[in-house]
């Protein structure tokens, strides 16, 4: 085979090397053309709800190609765009839906709105507050937001500053106390959080009592609120938003990955009238301007409203209820191996940490993992020692049967 040509995300290289061709993704399974079938237990970078090749929302892309390519979306609507954005501002009593076409760019779109809305209202407020281990996407306002880290280091000198919380996690209670108490003097514009689960910063956990007082404390001290639903939603950590889960609630959401199902890119910004109205202006001074080219691409609005209506269905809430309980299962299994360590388990997303504490990114025993589990057939990408676990709903009780056998044996492989 020819020396492969393409770059790959977040891969190291130490030469050019070819990777396993995927032929085919049905359900819950790859089939890869050298003959072997992996179990996607990553829903293929977190974008795919239903399982792979889902026929309705393949369905729902040809018919909508057969109408409308594409539009430009500046002065011009079209029908499914117009009926995802209702479905999701019903689903979350928000008014407005900015589209774009992932998730660093949707959360982008939030930040910018935010700073701009501040302008716009003539205040001055411009700290901005992120939880520690943030990670919002590669966009140079996103990696600001998760400050200096792996992903973010060659970056440094260009990225604005941002203040940091400790993740909300009971050991962090009385620093986490301290900060809160001088937000009265230090009038933060924005506070920007992954709500209950930090996916890249390693699957952590918040507690679900302290990140809903720091979320209080900064919406009493005026700072608006953006939630990263990027991971977190349409059910994955059991209700159809994170944010449903706390009592106080973000003024901006950020959505992508499983909105269109996982079937195109697709990225959405919503946000409530008032943040909607600072920006009208018939001179032009305090519009948005911002855009994509393929804002609200036509076929990935309709296979993200398609897919709504597919979790609407009895059949579909059931699945989420019987995954929810078959990764409960396998999370108290799995407690029971002492090679494994902190197994913790919310909705659709099961994690632990193997042989240490989380020790990052670069930990050594990362790739090592990562090749153990493929050559038992099993797609799951572990970031550094913190494997996990984010299977699409159709995957069945017998896969995940499957990663107990081998997570039971790996000790034998460290």
């Amino acid at each position: 085979m020819a020396v492969n040509p393409l770059w790959h995300p977040f891969t190291r290289y130490e030469a050019d090397k070819n990777f396993p061709m995927v032929k085919k993704a049905r359900g819950s399974l790859l089939y890869l053309a050298d003959g072997r079938v992996l179990i996607d237990f990553v829903s293929s970078w977190w974008t795919i709800l239903h399982g792979h090749g889902q026929r309705r929302l393949i369905r729902a892309v040809e018919n909508q190609l057969r109408k409308i390519d594409h539009v430009l979306f500046a002065g011009f609507v079209h029908e499914k765009a117009l009926l995802l954005a209702q479905e999701l501002c019903q689903r979350t009593h928000f008014d407005k839906v900015f589209y774009s076409d992932n998730g660093s760019t949707a959360v982008e779109v939030g930040l910018k709105m935010a700073i701009h809305f501040e302008q716009n209202k003539g205040g001055k407020r411009k700290t901005i507050y992120t939880l520690e281990k943030a990670y919002h996407g590669d966009t140079f306002g996103a990696m600001s937001l998760a400050g200096k880290n792996l992903f973010t280091l060659p970056f440094k000198d260009y990225l604005f500053p941002v203040k940091k919380i400790p993740v909300p996690r009971s050991e962090n209670y009385k620093a986490i106390k301290q900060i809160l108490k001088n937000l009265g003097k230090e009038k933060p514009l924005l506070f920007v959080y992954e709500p209950l689960i930090q996916a890249a910063g390693g699957m952590v956990f918040h507690n679900r009592e302290l990140l809903d007082e720091i979320l209080y404390a900064m919406k009493k001290a005026g700072a608006l609120l953006l939630a990263d639903e990027v991971f977190t939603g349409f059910y994955r950590t059991g209700s159809f938003l994170a944010s449903d889960a706390l009592s106080t609630k973000p003024d901006i959401i950020a959505l992508a990955k499983a909105l269109s199902g996982g079937f195109l890119p697709l990225g959405a910004t919503l946000v409530g009238r008032e943040i909607f109205d600072a920006f009208l202006d018939k001179s032009g001074q305090k519009t948005f301007y911002h855009g994509h080219s393929y804002t609200a691409y036509p076929a990935a609005c309709a296979a993200g409203y398609e897919s709504l209506k597919i979790l609407d269905r009895q059949k579909t809430q059931s699945k989420i209820a019987q995954l929810i309980s078959h990764l409960g299962e396998l999370a108290e299994k799995l407690r029971e191996l002492p090679h494994l360590h902190e197994v913790r388990h919310r909705g659709m997303v099961l994690a632990f940490e193997v042989g240490s504490a989380p020790a990052g990114y670069l930990h050594h025993l990362r790739d090592r993992l990562y090749d153990y589990f493929l050559s038992h057939g099993l797609l799951i990408r572990p970031l550094g020692n913190t494997v996990y676990l984010l299977p699409p709903l159709s995957t069945t009780k017998e896969q995940l049967e499957k990663v107990y056998f081998v997570m039971e044996n790996l000790n034998q492989h460290l």
